[in-house]
């Protein structure tokens, strides 16, 4: 019998509760940069950005607060090579749901990286 306080440290969900043999990796040519609020990233309920994360083999979590002087998201930003952009409903947001392959890859170019937040 496994130990009910014992954790899995990839999922990092109770060993009882694990979830890892049920995710299905996806490769995408998306990059995608989960920006975890730490309070998130504690959770073991929920933990949804953790497990978007373990499903897209090209993404990744960066856990804090304010990212403005993030080395990490910095780089991303000022790589000149990347396309970064924001997951934000809005009025103004380019929907990819209503828009043409074509245009989707026009307009994200070649090397995108979509930053998603997730927050409590």
């Amino acid at each position: 019998m496994k130990n009910p306080r014992s954790k899995c440290y990839k999922c990092m969900m109770p060993s009882s509760s694990c979830i890892c043999k049920h995710i299905n990796h996806i490769q995408t040519k998306t990059r995608f940069i989960i920006l975890m609020h730490p309070k998130e990233y504690k959770k073991e309920k929920n933990g949804t950005g953790r497990m978007t994360s373990l499903q897209l083999e090209n993404s990744e979590i960066i856990v804090g607060v304010d990212f403005t002087n993030n080395k990490r998201v910095n780089e991303i930003l000022n790589n000149e090579k990347n396309s970064s952009f924001l997951l934000y409903p809005g009025e103004d947001s380019f929907n990819l749901s209503v828009k043409k392959s074509s245009e989707i890859i026009s307009f994200m170019g070649d090397n995108p990286h979509i930053f998603i937040l997730d927050g409590t």
